[in-house]
């Protein structure tokens, strides 16, 4: 019974360990469609949102980029989820070993494992590395259920920043006029799943130690969860492919609002050398006197009324000056610090990005081409014991 429960245990890891790697190679692809998205949408203002509210101006392509970071961290995490799976149970014995010669390390070799797993007891009852590939899951498909909850906002009638491909889309049942966004609901429907394989992961390790309950749910689950996972992946990847960006609407929102407040407190401070705090109660008052959509009607000279009655304080500031900061193009190739929204910065970090996907690509190679060659010297081995 222990070899059969060993041996089930190893083809688990074999199943695993190849759905890992094409697990990699499905995010690399998901990272490239993010990228190149980026890259064309790079100067395609937009405001930024939190609390559903327009925050600063931004452009798509820096918004798309934040979550092209946390995938690459999920491709960095999975490989080194790889490197510590792929080594054998095989041949450990019970929990303590065998007076039966196995050949531990040759039959790993066969089978492309770097090695054995040292100890025999922990090869029979590893429980953590699948808490660590379901919490890998958690955290990919989480921020893919956060860009889709984005998504599934920015394309409602009240913001009608995006619109999706029909082919990712689904009429109404009985209101003709509705095109609901279902690709991007059914990813938030597999993150909801996941969170909960993540839970269940965990509360089936959490046993005496010698038990086999601990694991038969997750021979079955885990791997079907690893498919969900990437399944969601390439529907985000054709979804951001296939979506209509439009320009226009996104660049009316940064218009018609106070998404620049920020950048005039700071050109306050900037120009006028005055301390945030300051800037910001000056500017809370002009937003709060004119309302939104009246930037275009504020000009240094009401600025300067506003600091002396608000401020007690005479300011000396441009219209060039207070241009810089109410015109959303100029105003956002004013950041220049590392990882902000102008394009010097944003091709930066799409070079960087590009970077780490590339050796992420050259690893996943590596890795099929390697798995592929020990698959195949395998099948002649076996080929050649049959002629024989």
């Amino acid at each position: 019974m222990t070899d059969v429960i060993k041996v089930i245990t190893a083809a688990f890891v074999l199943d695993v360990r190849q759905r890992l790697i094409s697990l990699s190679d499905t995010l690399a692809m998901l990272a490239e469609t993010l990228i190149n998205r980026a890259e064309k949408e790079k100067n395609s203002l937009m405001p930024d949102y939190t609390y559903l509210q327009a925050a600063q101006p931004t452009t798509f392509g820096h918004y798309l980029l934040g979550f092209t970071y946390p995938l690459l961290r999920d491709m960095e995490r999975l490989e080194c989820l790889l490197e510590k799976l792929n080594r054998s149970p095989l041949g450990c014995g019970s929990t303590n070993g065998t007076r039966l010669p196995q050949g531990r390390e040759q039959i790993a070799a066969l089978l492309g494992f770097s090695g054995v797993i040292s100890h025999a007891r922990d090869a029979m009852w590893q429980t953590d590395l699948p808490i660590e590939n379901a919490a890998l899951l958690t955290a990919c498909i989480v921020n893919l259920s956060r860009l889709a909850e984005d998504l599934q906002i920015f394309c409602t009638q009240e913001f009608s920043l995006i619109e999706l491909g029909d082919q990712h889309a689904r009429a109404s049942k009985i209101m003709p006029q509705k095109k609901n966004p279902f690709a991007l609901t059914h990813i938030r429907a597999v993150a909801n799943k996941i969170i909960g394989l993540s839970a269940s992961v965990c509360a089936s390790a959490r046993t005496p130690s010698g038990q086999p309950d601990n694991r038969l749910m997750i021979y079955g689950e885990l791997p079907e969860g690893m498919q969900l996972v990437e399944q969601a992946a390439q529907l985000m990847s054709e979804t951001l492919q296939e979506l209509t960006f439009k320009s226009d609407r996104a660049y009316s929102l940064v218009d018609s609002g106070w998404a620049l407040a920020t950048d005039l407190a700071e050109a306050l401070v900037q120009y006028c050398y005055l301390d945030f705090r300051s800037a910001h109660q000056l500017v809370a008052s002009i937003v709060r006197e004119f309302p939104a959509g009246s930037g275009h009607q504020i000009d240094a000279d009401l600025v300067k009324q506003m600091g002396e009655r608000v401020l007690g304080q005479s300011l000396n500031l441009s219209d060039e000056q207070l241009s810089s900061a109410l015109t959303p193009e100029v105003a956002v190739q004013q950041r220049k610090e590392a990882g902000s929204a102008s394009t010097a910065c944003l091709d930066a970090m799409l070079n960087e990005c590009r970077q780490q996907l590339n050796f992420f690509r050259e690893k996943i190679l590596e890795n099929n081409a390697f798995f592929k060659h020990k698959q195949q010297a395998l099948l002649q081995r076996a080929n050649s014991y049959i002629k024989t």
